[in-house]
């Protein structure tokens, strides 16, 4: 599945003190959603959670409340990557917790657990101008927080991957 529209909330606030900031925000977003999915990625706060779940729930023709769709993970492309060369390429990730990424939709880096900042890549061969599926998941647990996307090939140093490389999803 692709998706158009992403929306990352985060940041620190009091669960108690900021409930109802929460659902107003989360109102705001049903309202102006478009038809079709909608990745809506929280920093774990529970209240979030719980929010979209009363916000996104709708009443059935039968009279009952409706659940949230579940997604499989591996159905969800956030992004497309362009390859400059035909050559193999190899992604790296520099992070601090845990991150998994996908290009092409096969995992090349899954390095999901806690700790400090380090360094992970995964190599694929890829076409000059073919536009490729990329994922990439990531998570804090506590401390620092960090994630960078960089690639390199034989024709090219590591470099984060810049934004004339990038495509939205189909």
């Amino acid at each position: 599945m692709m998706v158009s529209t992403r929306l990352w909330l985060g940041g620190v606030i009091s669960t108690r003190r900021d409930q109802i900031l929460i659902d107003q925000l989360i109102q705001l977003i049903a309202a102006c959603a478009v038809m079709g999915p909608l990745l809506i990625a929280v920093d774990g706060l529970r209240s979030y959670v719980d929010a979209i779940r009363r916000t996104f729930r709708f009443v059935l023709h039968t009279g009952r409340v409706g659940q949230l769709r579940k997604l499989a993970w591996p159905d969800l492309v956030i992004g497309q990557v362009v390859p400059r060369f035909s050559e193999p390429y190899t992604f790296i990730t520099q992070n601090d917790d845990g991150v998994r990424l996908w290009v092409n939709n096969q995992l090349l880096i899954d390095d999901w657990h806690d700790h400090g900042l380090s360094e992970h890549q995964g190599s694929i061969n890829l076409q000059v101008g073919v536009p490729v599926a990329i994922r990439l998941d990531y998570y804090e647990n506590h401390g620092q927080a960090a994630v960078k996307l960089l690639w390199a090939s034989p024709s090219q140093p590591k470099e984060v991957i810049p934004a004339s490389q990038l495509l939205p999803p189909q």
